[in-house]
């Protein structure tokens, strides 16, 4: 707020006198070039307009200046103080309701009820009115015994495993942290201690302790009656699930894992079945690995066997046999050192020392033996057979019956082989070669070489019958010669032989001679043969011509193209 002071000297009046200080509840306000601010304090604000300065409450009061910090307040309903916040109000209440506090929350008006019905309530307007609502019991009856209060007092206590406690209106009876049962009296076998008929029996820390198994009494966890988990005779076997193991074997280091695993047990050790009748009438056997329902499950002396998958080994009784897979060895009684990796692999083998990996291997081999199949539906078909070897996809496939000692690798053989090694079948589709190379051959000589001959139709090897070369006989006066070949000139006239144009280091040619005109060899350009310490002539003057009618002579190339030089030759020869 601002005032101005005027006056007008020549106005002849006595000018009105003016307060030049302003004394308040705290401290002075003095005027500063004739202006003097009139300001709102606390709760307080000011307003001015032409000559009239207007001082206002600040609404609504704040609760630290005084005031509630609302401005309306709930009909009817009482006031709440909330610290230094503004003041909140309940709700109006009703005939009979009383004003119920809440920890942390705002009280309020609230109906008293009674839960179990013993207290009657009459609600008016500013009234209450409380009845009990029955008769008080004055004796208490229990399983043993009944009870009277005594001066207005019945005492609640505790015994055998429960304790109470009680404060305000509350009784609390609790089970001791360790309860034991039959203490008091003996509990009849198979009968329970503690039962619970519905919901679960839950262990949050700790642990359940039960006794070493010493027989169907003692140590067991049982299931609907029947025992379910235990360890007999020791610590070192464990056998879970209905009717595993037994209380008479006397074997250690056991475990059975399933309906009937392992139930006729009688001193074997070392044995792992898992799977319903797995290992049933394992005996003896010890050293068994099984896994999967019906797995050797009616061997009595199978030890040492694996068996894997549903059936696997069903009836073996023999021992050293693994199986991996449904139905694998199904048929074997008595068969040993059987291998079978696969869906019905070796599935009615009754014979020994085989091995199948894939599926269905071996699939009806039955009094067989030593037979070894790798590879998917490899000697499917083969029944008796022995000593076969079948390597790859459909390896042996054709091999039926009886066929023995054959080494099939990718190839599905013939039928009626016997005795007969097949590498690869000929083309150039899925499994099919059209290239061989074989490592250890080039550079080896040996020792009682002997020619190997290949049947280009089918690919069969065998050895040649008079050379390591083809043979051609000349029966004309000329032809050329071809690096690799023999030759034998057989004509009344002189044969000529020309030597190939081309020549690799290393190639061989053979000529023998027959026919009564002897032969001649020719040259190409540059091309010479050396015989010892003697040459032909260079080129095509130069020629070596025998001179008696059975003469021979082998050639090999000794320098690319132009040099041939006679390893091995009989006769007398004209060298020109």
């Amino acid at each position: 707020m601002v005032i101005f002071s005027t006056y007008d000297s020549g106005s002849g009046t006595t000018p009105p006198e003016v307060a030049t200080s302003y004394p308040t509840d705290a401290g002075t306000a003095i005027p500063a070039l004739n202006i003097l601010d009139v300001l709102g304090g606390t709760g307080l604000n000011t307003a001015g307009a032409a000559n009239v300065v207007t001082i206002n409450l600040d609404v609504p009061v704040v609760v630290s200046n005084g005031g509630t910090g609302a401005v309306t307040l709930t009909d009817r309903g009482l006031l709440i103080g909330r610290g230094t916040s503004a003041i909140e109000a309940t709700g109006a209440g009703t005939d009979g309701q009383v004003v119920i506090a809440a920890t942390g929350a705002n009280p309020a008006f609230s109906t008293i009820t009674s839960t179990s019905g013993t207290v009657s309530f009459t609600l008016g307007a500013n009234t209450l009115n409380l009845e009990t609502g029955g008769a008080v019991a004055k004796s208490f009856t229990t399983n043993s015994g009944t009870a009277t209060p005594s001066s207005g007092i019945l005492s609640i206590v505790g015994s055998h495993g429960l304790n109470t406690s009680g404060a305000t209106n509350v009784v609390t009876v609790a089970v001791n942290n360790t309860l034991t049962l039959g203490d008091l009296s003996a509990i009849a076998a198979n009968s329970n201690a503690l039962t619970a008929t519905t919901g679960d029996v839950g262990i949050t820390a700790g642990n359940l302790k039960i006794p070493s198994t010493t027989g169907a009494t003692v140590g067991n966890i049982l299931q609907n009656g029947n025992r379910f988990i235990h360890c007999y005779p020791d610590f070192r076997s464990t056998f879970v699930g209905v009717a595993s193991g037994n209380f008479t074997q006397t074997g250690n280091s056991n475990i059975g894992i399933g309906n009937n695993a392992l139930a006729s047990l009688t001193n074997s050790s070392g044995s792992t079945c898992v799977g319903a009748s797995a290992g049933q009438a394992l005996t003896t056997g010890g050293s068994a690995t099984v896994m999967g329902f019906g797995a050797l499950s009616t061997s009595s002396t199978g030890g040492t066997c694996c068996a894997f998958g549903y059936n696997s080994q069903k009836v073996t009784t023999s021992a050293s046999n693994s199986s991996f897979g449904y139905q694998t060895l199904l048929a074997n009684v008595t068969g040993t050192a059987l291998s079978a990796f696969g869906s019905s692999t070796l599935g009615k083998c009754t014979g020994s020392s085989n091995s199948a990996f894939g599926n269905i291997c071996c699939r009806d081999v039955t009094s067989g033996a030593r037979n070894s199949a790798f590879g998917d539906t490899a000697l499917v078909n083969l029944s008796t057979g022995n000593d076969n070897l079948a390597l790859g996809y459909f390896a042996g496939q054709q091999l039926t019956l009886t066929d023995s000692s054959n080494i099939l690798l990718l190839s599905t053989g013939t039928t009626g082989d016997n005795n007969t090694t097949r590498i690869g079948s000929q083309g150039s589709g899925a499994r099919q070669q059209n290239k061989c190379f074989i490592a250890g051959i080039v550079g080896v000589t040996n020792s009682n070489a002997q020619p190997v001959t290949i049947d280009s139709t089918t690919g069969q090897l065998g050895v040649g019958l008079s050379s390591l070369i083809a043979i051609t006989e000349v029966t004309g006066t000329s032809s050329a010669l071809v690096a690799g070949n023999s030759y034998i000139a057989n004509n009344a006239g002189i044969v000529t032989l020309t030597l190939p144009s081309t020549g690799t280091l290393g190639d061989i040619i053979q000529i023998i001679g027959k026919g009564a005109g002897l032969f001649k060899i020719a040259q190409n350009a540059s091309q010479q043969i050396f015989i010892t310490a003697s040459a032909t002539t260079a080129g095509v003057t130069g020629s070596l011509t025998a001179v008696e009618q059975y003469a021979c002579i082998t050639l090999r190339c000794t320098t690319t193209n132009t040099g041939w030089t006679a390893i091995n030759l009989t006769g007398t020869y004209t060298v020109a």
